[in-house]
């Protein structure tokens, strides 16, 4: 609502504080008028100064900040970032204000102020909304907040008013509202996460048959569609999702899943099969998209063995690492052992075998084949961490004499490699450097042994 010269300079005055000073350069032309106006916008029951843009209601942008929202200015942008309380500095901010509004000074729908055009932006969980600048400030449509609240109009008391809410459960509750007044059978499964949830939710009876698609919302209201960022095929991709083995990484800044996808390539369908996806949760983009049935060129494995294993029989080492067909990730296929405490670490890198003292160990500890390969490797003076001039390098005497009591094949072929002794809590560390990366494809079978290989 206008309120006067008096009120606008000091709106001036406190931008100048806040940080949304006016352009170094003049205005540009006058592209229209923000009129007085009879209505009373209202945030959470407080009273907002408000303008008639339009025939529609909008307010100061700084002025948010106020009234339990995070306004965030980034002058190399150029661009006003609108976010929940809930995500600022320090947390959520009680509304700070004590404005009253009173009777426009003006005629209501007569010019109060010139609206110049500007290079400013406005972007309201995370969408960029149209925008208003009056001498400096920038003026954004309140129903254009609708992301952080539910908003009414009281035509009787002429009152606009925007009721906050979390903007997640609020975005997910409009779209399942969506779902079910729709008239059609649906499903609505929700995958919270640590920075916002996943929405994954199917509608049968459509044209085209059942279709499934992925609603994202993070903590700050942003939304992002993922089936958007699909291949179209066909009808669209929600004819063809069905994401599985969904995960979102400790920080909340990565959610992966696998589904099928396709693709049309000069008219033909391309099946990529089942798809291993990374969907970057900050900034709403699709990172990457890999079918599972390419090799794997990255993959790190690392488990207490004990865990899926069965205790050798003539206690020795031997590991068993495979990609089965369609699978995303390699996994411990097969493993027996001569102790408890054995853990092994595995990648496409290399291999290193922990063996942690203080486990519940069989009769004739110590006496093992896998207790006389360590201590053959040991006296084969192979390098050690802790020494100076410390080096990654076997000789080849070394390699054969290693080869007696330590194997790594793949797919019953040999891996070349370089063995050292790396430095534990208390243990010592078997590591073996592969001379190449070891990718694998459906069906490779990487096998570690550790004993009397002789034999």
């Amino acid at each position: 609502m206008k309120r006067g010269t008096k009120a606008l300079s000091a709106l001036l005055a406190a931008a100048l504080v806040f940080g949304f000073a006016p352009p170094a350069r003049a205005a540009g032309e006058v592209t229209g008028y923000a009129l007085y106006t009879d209505i009373v916008a209202q945030v959470d029951g407080h009273s907002i100064p408000s303008y008639n843009v339009g025939g529609r209601t909008a307010v100061l942008v700084k002025d948010l900040a106020q009234y339990g929202l995070y306004v965030y200015w980034n002058e190399d942008a150029r661009t006003a970032y609108v976010w929940p309380g809930a995500v600022a500095p320090g947390g959520q901010q009680e509304i700070r204000t004590d404005y009253e509004p009173a009777a426009p000074e003006g005629k209501v729908g007569d010019p109060a102020y010139p609206i110049y055009a500007s290079d400013t932006k406005v972007v309201v969980a995370g969408e960029e909304k149209e925008s208003f600048n009056i001498g400096g400030h920038t003026l954004v449509y309140l129903s254009d907040l609708e992301a952080f609240g539910t908003l009414t109009w009281n035509n009787e008391s002429r009152l606009a008013g925007l009721t906050l809410e979390d903007p997640v459960e609020l975005a997910l509750e409009r779209k399942e509202t969506e779902l079910k007044e729709a008239g059609l059978s649906y499903t609505f499964t929700r995958y919270p996460g640590p920075k916002g949830t996943l929405a994954v939710y199917s509608q049968g009876g459509t044209p085209h048959g059942s279709s499934c698609m992925m609603l994202y919302v993070h903590e700050t209201g942003k939304q992002t569609q993922l089936d958007e960022l699909f291949p179209v095929c066909g009808f669209g991709a929600q004819y063809y999702l069905t994401p599985r083995d969904i995960q979102f990484d400790s920080a909340g800044e990565s959610l992966t899943f696998l589904t099928p996808v396709k693709e049309e390539v000069n008219g033909e369908t391309v099946e990529w099969g089942d798809t291993r996806c990374t969907f970057n949760t900050l900034n709403g983009t699709m990172t990457s998209m890999v079918p599972v049935g390419k090799p794997l060129e990255q993959w790190e494995l690392t488990a207490y063995i004990p865990d899926t294993a069965t205790q050798s029989q003539d206690g020795s080492l031997y590991v068993a690492v495979t990609k089965g067909e369609g699978e995303a990730a390699a996994s411990f296929s097969e493993a027996s052992v001569p102790y408890e405490k054995i853990r092994l670490q595995v990648s496409q890198s290399g291999v290193t075998v922990v063996h942690e003292t203080g486990g519940i160990e069989p009769e004739g500890a110590g006496e093992t084949a896998y207790d006389r390969a360590e201590q053959a490797l040991m006296a084969l003076g192979l390098p050690r961490i802790t020494q100076d001039g410390f080096q990654k390098v076997n000789t080849q005497e070394q390699k054969e004499a290693a080869g007696h009591w330590f194997q790594v094949t793949k797919n019953g072929q040999p891996v070349t490699g370089v063995l050292w002794w790396g430095q534990g809590n208390g243990h010592v560390d078997l590591n073996f450097d592969f001379d190449g990366a070891q990718t694998l494809t459906d069906g490779d079978l990487l096998e570690i042994r550790m004993g009397e290989l002789d034999d």
